[in-house]
């Protein structure tokens, strides 16, 4: 009865193992996607922040030549 109890308790062990390292994948998926989000909104913002940039500096420099003219 002793081995028979140690030896379910080795298979529940082995079964609790196999369903956390999948959590540990599904997790892992979880953060790598989301990861990628933040970089492509990161990316966006930056190019959105510098698009704005080479509006205002345009609208700066054609307003200086405005005035010089």
């Amino acid at each position: 009865m002793l081995k028979k109890n140690s030896k379910l308790r080795d298979f529940a062990r082995r079964t609790t193992n196999v369903e956390e390292k999948q959590r540990n994948c599904t997790l892992r998926d979880e953060i790598e996607r989301f990861t990628a989000t933040l970089r492509d909104k990161e990316h966006q913002m930056l190019k959105r922040s510098t698009e704005e940039d080479c509006v205002r500096e345009s609208e700066r420099l054609r307003d200086f030549i405005y005035e010089r003219e």
